[in-house]
């Protein structure tokens, strides 16, 4: 087989995230229409597949499960847990759930904050601004304050958050400023618990990763600009940034922004 690799680099192996108690929690439901890529599902079979258990938590219990089902196929430790970021008493309870599931204690923690809502440049109706705020930021920020007490010294969080594009002829009036206040909640976090030798870090998730978030209008033009195609391949490479973030191979590294476009370039943060 040919080694397209340098001499002196050494490729990963399975395995790095042997032992570790991950918790993956998305905010937004199921879309049935982009069921080929759902990226928190490929994140926690790829954790699996390197050794971790993952609790897998989610508003949809349905699409939980089915992804707890797949990665007990692949003889991985893994289970579901139904739970909406929009109600905080589903965060509490979700957190004690997952401590219990996994022995205890948390070593890793993935946010997954992808809906922006469908709202475009200034016409907006600001119950649904709220709302997507309250998600995608409050419902992370309750999240950390609920996993922290229990997560284990030297763990890591990961966020993340969408962006879209200059050159995709699109906007969401959510996006940009959900995006930036994760970006803001990242550092803050990450600066409170490095005495602890908790990491925190976000992975920037272009369009073509993360339109089902953006609402289906959105989601359409997306499908007919210029993105390369196969979301598979999208939210793998998202879950491979975050098993990055996960893993030691990024020990030393917080505060820091990763940005996977999927052949998109000129990103606008």
């Amino acid at each position: 087989m040919l080694n397209l690799l340098p001499s002196n680099v050494v490729a990963p192996r399975p395995g790095r995230l042997r032992g570790r108690r991950v918790l993956v929690v998305k905010t937004g439901r199921h879309d049935a229409a982009l069921a080929d890529a759902p990226t928190e599902a490929a994140m926690s079979r790829l954790f699996a597949r390197e050794g971790a258990r993952v609790a897998f938590a989610g508003p949809d219990e349905k699409a939980a499960m089915e992804t707890v089902d797949r990665i007990h196929s692949d003889g991985g430790d893994a289970c579901a847990i139904a739970a909406d970021l929009a109600f905080e008493a589903d965060i509490g309870w979700m957190m004690r759930e997952a401590c219990q599931v996994l022995g205890g204690h948390i070593d890793g923690l993935v946010l997954n904050a992808a809906s922006g809502g469908s709202l475009e440049h200034h016409q907006f109706d600001a119950q649904q601004l709220t709302r997507v705020f309250d998600l995608n930021v409050g419902g992370l920020m309750l999240c950390c304050r609920e996993a922290l007490s229990n997560f284990s010294d030297s763990g890591s969080i990961v966020f993340t958050a969408a962006i879209d594009d200059a050159g995709t002829g699109w906007n969401s009036m959510g996006c940009h400023p959900v995006g930036a206040a994760i970006a803001a909640l990242m550092r803050n976090i990450a600066d409170e618990v490095t005495s602890r030798g908790i990491r925190a870090n976000l992975v920037y998730c272009g369009p073509q990763c993360t339109p089902r978030g953006l609402g289906p209008e959105v989601s359409a033009r997306c499908d007919q600009d210029r993105m390369a195609p196969g979301r598979r391949a999208a939210a793998a490479a998202i879950g491979n940034a975050a098993l990055f973030f996960l893993s030691d191979e990024s020990a030393g590294i917080t505060a820091q922004t990763l940005t996977v476009m999927h052949g998109y370039d000129r990103p606008r943060f």
